[in-house]
């Protein structure tokens, strides 16, 4: 993939020439506010192919929380997203779809939810988790990542066994809670974070999956939990 060469190449870049992480998968992502925009530029950069989910369109609410241009105001986000990041990156194997994640729409061994919403988190693991029981992708890559935020805590969690699908689902109840405000809900410098950590965390899984002598040496937690008041990261 022309993106990763040219990474490779960058002699600021040489060190990780050899990184495990540099193994272009397919992932998609589903939402592209504060959390997804910042997850798909570092993984643009990283060479993946990048399947974008978002059926909204940006408004001025979302200027500062989330990674757009105010030339985008009334632009579809997976559109905007998939043009900026093709120019930012020099990565072409960039797919938007303006609509929401459904029942049968596309499923990839990687996925990653960055949605407000329970019941397409809920889709989108179910259809994640059926497609990688399959044999044919029995030594494949799969892990499906959630990432949350609500006001300064954020939530990352990573699925990779059928203990952690079930343990998903009892962790998520779907019940209506009072919705917090939006400039309050979508910190900015928390979105960037968070994008930071479903990268750190994926990276993690593909050099343990990659390892030579089958030795999973990085840490892949099921919840990665951060507080920006007390400084405070729990991992379990």
């Amino acid at each position: 993939m022309k993106s990763v060469e040219k990474f490779k190449e960058d002699k600021y870049a040489a060190r990780f020439a050899s990184a495990p992480w540099l193994n272009p998968l397919n992932i998609i992502i589903v939402g592209l506010g504060g959390i997804g925009s910042h997850t798909a530029r570092i993984l643009a950069t990283q060479g993946h192919t990048l399947h974008l989910f978002d059926d909204d369109k940006y408004e001025e609410a979302n200027m500062g929380p989330q990674l757009m241009h105010p030339n985008w105001l009334g632009d579809h986000k997976a559109r905007a997203q998939k043009e900026m990041l093709e120019e930012a990156t020099g990565n072409k194997d960039i797919h938007f779809f303006n609509e929401r994640y459904e029942k049968d729409s596309p499923v990839a061994n990687v996925m990653i939810a960055a949605v407000d919403n329970m019941p397409t988190r809920k889709l989108m693991l179910e259809k994640w988790f059926e497609n990688v029981k399959r044999p044919e992708h029995k030594n494949s890559i799969k892990l499906f990542i959630d990432g949350g935020m609500e006001a300064e805590f954020c939530v990352v969690r990573a699925i990779r066994t059928h203990g952690h699908y079930k343990q998903w689902m009892d962790d998520y109840k779907e019940v209506i809670s009072e919705a917090t405000q939006c400039s309050f809900k979508s910190t900015s410098h928390l979105g960037f974070m968070i994008g930071g950590l479903i990268v750190s965390i994926l990276n993690n899984h593909i050099a343990n999956k990659l390892d030579p002598d089958g030795i999973a040496l990085r840490t892949v937690p099921y919840r990665t939990h951060f507080s920006a008041i007390t400084m405070k990261t729990t991992l379990s």
